[in-house]
């Protein structure tokens, strides 16, 4: 197996600074794209993950991964809040 980086597809990857926020939309709206955002990241987080277990030094895989899980653990909490904001809006209306 070679030794060397796999190059990366520009359009593959998500937009570094994410979607442009506009206050005047919807609320709603701003909710779901905080969760798209969420998503992403979560995916992003799960790649570091991934790539951790390819290390092949222990203490350094395990370093990261421990990281990566309280990442996702504090992405699934912004979730819950999102989630919530989400059904309270609609419930208002």
């Amino acid at each position: 197996m070679p030794n060397t980086t796999v190059p990366a597809t520009g359009g593959a990857m998500p937009n570094p600074q994410g979607p442009k926020l506009d206050e005047s939309r919807d609320p709603t709206l701003l909710v779901l794209d905080a969760q798209n955002l969420l998503s992403e990241i979560k995916h992003l987080n799960e790649a570091i993950f991934l790539a951790a277990h390819g290390l092949g030094v222990r203490h350094h895989m395990n370093a990261i991964t421990t990281v990566a899980d309280i990442i996702e653990d504090k992405l699934l909490k912004v979730e819950e809040i999102l989630d919530a904001a989400r059904a309270a809006r609609e419930v208002s209306l």
